[in-house]
């Protein structure tokens, strides 16, 4: 509550969680970082809990969204896209 009283007030808020319900729910842009680096920026209505959790386990969300996790590939050091 008091975090949707500032949003609403204009002031900008750094929220960091593991709380996807959470995160989705209060967030305005969504930024994905892996291995320190930032590989993917969701908007809310573009963010999903398939593609937060894809960017943030490394995987090349920003290449075309395969079916599932599963499909995915790697994405940072030693593979083809972080190369």
């Amino acid at each position: 509550e008091l975090i949707e009283d500032w949003v609403h007030r204009g002031i900008g808020i750094l929220l960091i969680t593991s709380e996807m319900d959470e995160l989705l729910t209060l967030s305005h842009r969504i930024l994905v970082l892996y291995r320190g680096r930032l590989v993917e920026e969701f908007s809310r209505e573009s963010a999903s809990k398939d593609g937060i959790l894809a960017a943030a386990m490394g995987y090349g969300a920003r290449r075309e969204a395969p079916g599932s996790v599963g499909d995915l590939e790697p994405f940072g050091p030693g593979s083809e896209a972080g190369a």
